[in-house]
């Protein structure tokens, strides 16, 4: 079934054409194409569902750094699901081989793997690969079998997920409107709340474990078209390279951003875990990238040292280089510990 388009230029959250009464939200009313021609399902792992559906593999091979999320729609279809093992350069396991009916899925890390996705192409067939932008929403859809995008992990949108893929993918007769509960933490934070937006996004987060596809609500449509992602673009990679300064010579992972790669973060990967409590108590709050890592590997592993010494400093559009230097003098005072 063909998806309905939104009015351009009408009520942002509503289908219909009204005249008069209240307010919306107001966006940077920046409007954009990006991924205009994208399937757009309520999340990405229902985007990954959908298309799992439609291609009915074999099997899938993933890494073992990857999130929950991922893999609970494969586990919901019953494919059988192969991990491998990354390298120290975030590459794919070079002993692995793949069957005719496999797939493998790559996870574009952090938005800097852009180069290991070509190489991939070279080394398997396109057609056997689905390429992970959740991390990467400003990296190109590769000539594979599809790119799985998530625009929330980018941008200030309570759900959302898209799909550019060669297989024939149907969309979902069912829109999600869960949007408008799950604004909660966005507009607590606006407030000044961010205490309590932190259990509303946790709450947010938990409603998006049912990955039925659906498509994307009118609200998170609107938030996403009307974004000025060039400037998102601009800040991320203008505030990755003030932290590439300060901590670049002891960071394990050595990136040049090209012209096309926009960062999530500025992942800072060290010798040592450390003490995020204390440096939350300082209102920086670093994430692990991911907790259930550590009981689907062995100590030994990449995979489990990336989750305990992988710090994925933020580096978005929220900051400025003040911001940037207040988190340079609290990990550097933490680091000295």
């Amino acid at each position: 079934m063909a998806e309905p388009a939104l009015h351009e230029g009408v009520g942002p959250f509503d289908e219909q054409t009204t005249i008069g009464g209240y307010f919306a939200l107001e966006g940077t009313l920046t409007p954009n194409s990006l991924y205009k021609t994208a399937l757009k399902f309520q999340s990405a792992r229902a985007a990954f569902s959908a298309l799992l559906l439609a291609g009915t593999p074999k099997r899938v091979w993933v890494p073992r750094y990857i999130c929950d999320g991922m893999l609970a729609p494969l586990r919901g279809s019953g494919i059988e699901t192969r991990f491998y093992d990354i390298r120290e350069d975030f590459g794919v396991d070079p002993s692995l081989r793949l069957e005719a009916a496999d797939w493998l899925l790559y996870v574009n890390y952090f938005g800097l793997c852009d180069a290991l996705e070509e190489e991939l192409l070279q080394r398997f067939d396109p057609a056997q690969l689905v390429m992970d932008h959740a991390q990467a929403l400003f990296s190109p859809a590769r000539r594979c079998l599809a790119t799985i995008y998530s625009p929330r992990k980018f941008l200030g949108m309570p759900d959302g997920g898209l799909l550019i893929s060669r297989l024939t993918v149907p969309s979902p007769e069912e829109t999600d409107h869960g949007s408008v509960d799950r604004c909660q933490h966005l507009l607590l934070r606006a407030d000044g709340k961010i205490s309590s937006g932190y259990e509303a996004f946790k709450a947010s987060e938990a409603s998006l474990e049912d990955y039925t596809p659906r498509r994307m609500s009118p609200v998170s449509r609107y938030l996403f078209r009307n974004c000025d992602v060039q400037a998102v673009s601009l800040k991320r990679r203008q505030n990755f390279q003030a932290l590439d300064e300060r901590f670049g010579t002891i960071n394990k992972i050595h990136v040049d951003l090209d012209r096309e790669q926009t960062p999530l973060c500025y992942p800072l990967w060290l010798e040592r875990p450390v003490n995020r409590p204390r440096l939350a108590q300082q209102n920086v709050f670093i994430p692990v990238y991911w907790q259930e890592v550590l009981h689907r590997c062995d100590r030994s592993s990449i995979e489990h040292n990336l989750s305990l010494n992988c710090l994925p400093l933020p580096c978005d559009q929220r900051y400025n280089l003040g911001d940037i230097e207040r988190l340079v003098t609290c990990l550097r005072s933490e680091l000295s510990h």
